[in-house]
């Protein structure tokens, strides 16, 4: 019995030790696998080497076959934040020491490490926004370690494809300006090339979009306190910046804002001005409203109200002058000649309304500005006559007089040479010429006759005994373009 049992141990020692001797043949190279696997999940580049170089041809290959799995779920897990940037930029660093086809590191390390640097920039920028001085530091170690695994031109890349996106934050409102500045001055101390150059084609842009966002608050300020005019023009001159959606519906919405609020004041500022008689302020308003606002503010019934009956008779001459013009020198007599000859030339541009003889009812002349000159200004007279205003006569007026007299120059074609005048008097209604003196190489005429100097003179003095200096050119006119607030103006 003694005899079987010893056998029996004997025979299940010599068992054990043949599965033991077994399972070392089988399991050994896996074990020596395996821990090249753990060299490289402790970044231990040397020790994964050492380990690999102990290998076997088969466990060589056998290490190789499962790299590539190994190096995919390495970048997974960093991906998924289970592993972080230095730990998997170690084991990368390992893998890389015994890849035998040396492609995992540049396939998985520069995606992980752009992906970081990215990280990285935005986190100094957050550390930057919030003065938090101690997490900048940490970053900035990383950062360090990042620029030794990726090159100059993806750093480069990545920092102006950054640059962009924050630019579009900031016009979408999302970050302040001094977030924006402090982004562009971090990419400026961290690049050397394209980012360095780009980041200060984005300053210039963002101090473009901080001046036109102060316009537009200053044209709010003008909104807040009822300067409608100011707050659109300002409105108008603004520019927004491409991409700029969030201001351009700012500055469209108090534009519109604007538009309709003034409607309504500036209407009861209109009313205010008629109210009190103050013709040239009510006048200043209904041209600055026009202007603004045209056909869309209708200006007629405070017209009509401040306007007096020779003052609409005056505007509506204005307003279609030429034809009524045209056929009054076809019935004057020296029309046809003016027609055929001069009246291109004399074609009116401007307006003069002046009272010459004091009736409170002015008399309107018409006349070409270019053709002023410092002797006289050649005019269509007109007179307020029966409710309308009736041509009168082309007179070459030299002065006004303290009296219902016009001191004038003779025609063109009557002229001679030498120092000329003609009296003119009005009485309302018609002109009556009177004297016409003459000095024509020293010999006097009156009315073309030759006179000695004492008569000369006497008529002279009789033409020059009144005048007051005041000429169409010194004289407040306007263009016939603006008629209508000069006339009621006045």
């Amino acid at each position: 019995m003694k005899k079987t049992w010893r056998n029996i141990i004997i025979i299940s020692l010599i068992l054990v030790i043949l599965e033991t001797v077994a399972t070392m043949i089988i399991i050994r190279p896996f074990y020596k696998c395996q821990l090249v696997y753990n060299s490289i999940s402790g970044g231990n580049w040397i020790e994964a080497q050492e380990n690999y170089n102990n290998l076997i041809q088969s466990g060589k290959n056998r290490v190789q076959s499962y790299l590539p799995e190994y190096a995919a779920w390495l970048a997974s897990s960093y991906t998924k934040g289970e592993i972080s940037y230095e730990d998997t930029a170690a084991s990368f660093d390992a893998i890389n020491a015994i890849d035998d086809t040396k492609t995992l590191y540049d396939k998985y390390m520069t995606d992980i490490s752009k992906n970081e640097y990215v990280i990285v920039i935005n986190g100094m920028h957050q550390s930057t926004d919030i003065f938090d001085s101690k997490s900048e530091f940490e970053y900035r170690k990383t950062l360090n370690a990042i620029m030794h695994r990726l090159d100059n031109d993806s750093r480069e890349a990545i920092l102006v494809n950054m640059l962009n996106m924050k630019y579009d934050s900031f016009l979408n409102d999302e970050i302040s300006v001094e977030s924006m500045c402090n982004f562009y001055n971090l990419v400026i101390a961290n690049s050397y090339y394209a980012a360095y150059d780009y980041a200060f084609y984005i300053q210039k842009n963002v101090d473009c979009v901080v001046a036109y966002r102060g316009v537009y608050e200053n044209a709010h300020v003008d909104y807040d306190e009822q300067r409608y005019f100011e707050a659109m023009e300002l409105c108008k001159i603004i520019v927004p910046a491409p991409g700029d959606t969030v201001y351009a519906g700012k500055i469209e919405e108090l534009y519109n804002m604007s538009y309709e609020a003034g409607k309504e004041y500036y209407q009861k500022q209109l009313d205010g001005y008629v109210a009190k008689g103050d013709k040239k302020g009510a006048v200043a308003l209904m041209n600055k409203i026009e202007t603004v606002y045209g056909k869309d503010f209708d200006l007629s019934s405070t017209k009509e109200e401040m306007a007096q009956d020779w003052q609409l008779a005056a505007i509506k001459l204005a307003q279609d002058w030429e034809p009524g013009l045209k056929k009054s020198l076809g019935e004057f007599s020296t029309g046809e000649y003016i027609l055929d000859n001069i009246y291109n030339e004399l074609k009116p541009d401007s307006i003069l309304l002046y009272d010459v003889n004091g009736d409170m009812l002015p008399e309107l002349f018409l006349f070409n500005k270019k053709r002023a000159n410092n002797e006289y200004v050649e005019c269509f007279m007109y007179a307020y006559v029966d409710d309308k205003y009736q041509f009168l006569d082309y007179i070459n007026v030299k002065n006004f007089c303290s009296t219902s007299d016009i001191v004038v120059f003779p025609y063109a074609f009557e002229r001679t040479a030498g120092d000329e005048s003609m009296l003119v008097s009005f009485d309302g209604a018609e002109l009556t010429y009177g004297n016409k003196c003459q000095e024509i190489g020293g010999v006097y005429y009156v009315n073309g006759e030759e006179k000695d100097d004492i008569d000369y003179l006497a008529a002279q003095t009789e033409i020059l005994a009144n005048i007051n200096e005041k000429t169409v050119g010194n004289s407040k006119y306007s263009s016939l373009e603006e008629a209508e607030g000069y006339i009621l103006a006045y």
